[in-house]
Parts: structure tokens; sequence; C-alpha cells
């Protein structure tokens, strides 16, 4: 709806990067599951079912490396989760935030100016600085703020 084609590219990237990390992390945390549950319960049937690269620990009994390797991979699934959230907070912040900036004025017409002020007050003589913003409507053409002290 904002017509910024170029943040197309970046938003599907960001979260299908972090989905394709989730999805390889948890085809991986299931491999490195089975082939320890096999070696903890000592399931020499299940030992031949066991991913060809998990074999050496297989034969090595090497079971607190599975373990090791499997939580291993159990903490990058809830990162890839974590930041696939975080990517698609921050997309659907910056859309709310284009929308709502969507019909400011940005022309030329705005201007901000810094003059000193003196007013005559009934007790003295005021000092102080007046703003005058000159917007691109008629109606809010000129205002003047002044910091009045004695």
């Amino acid at each position: 709806y904002n017509r910024k084609y170029w943040k197309i590219p970046i938003v599907y990237g960001a979260l299908g990067i972090t989905a394709g990390v989730f999805s390889y992390n948890i085809k991986e945390y299931n491999k490195v599951r089975f082939a320890y549950f096999a070696l903890l319960n000592n399931d020499t049937p299940s030992f031949a079912r066991v991913a060809p690269e998990l074999q050496p620990f297989i034969t090595g009994n090497a079971l607190s490396s599975l373990r090791n390797y499997r939580d291993e991979f159990r903490k990058n699934i809830d990162y890839s989760v974590l930041f696939f959230l975080i990517f698609w907070g921050v997309q659907v912040i910056d859309a709310t935030v284009d929308a709502h900036l969507k019909g400011f004025d940005i022309t030329n017409e705005l201007s901000m100016k810094v003059k000193p002020a003196f007013n005559i007050l009934p007790h003295g003589i005021g000092a102080g600085l007046s703003f005058s913003f000159s917007l691109q409507k008629e109606h809010f053409k000129h205002h003047e703020l002044s910091d009045l002290s004695p």
C-alpha cells in the first residue's frame, strides 16, 4: 500500500532466512535426538537407522557428545524463532510508522525562525526568544511563542 517495493526483498529475505535456519535446525535436532536416545537406551536395532554422519558417535559410545550436539541444535532452534519474531516485529513497526507518516507534508514551505523578543509588561520589560513556525496551510501560517521572564 505504501509503494515502497524495495523493502519487499529485505522483509522476505530476513523472514525466509530465519525460517530456513529454523527448518534446518529442526531436521538436524531430530536426527541427533534419535541417535542420542538410541544410544542412551542401548537400542542396538535402531543403530542402523542413525544418520551416517552420526555413526561415529554411536560406535564411539559418545553419549555426552550427542547430548551436547542435541542441546546446541535446540538452542539454535530457539534463536531462529526469536530472530524470526524480531524481524517480523520490526517489519510490522516499520509498516505502521510508514502508514502514519504517509500523509505528512514535507514540502519546502516548512520553516522555523528564532528571534529575540522584548515585551513591555506591567511590572517591567520582559526579554525572551520568539519562535516563529511557518507551515504551508494558511490557518497555521504564523505561531509565536515567547519566554517572558522579568
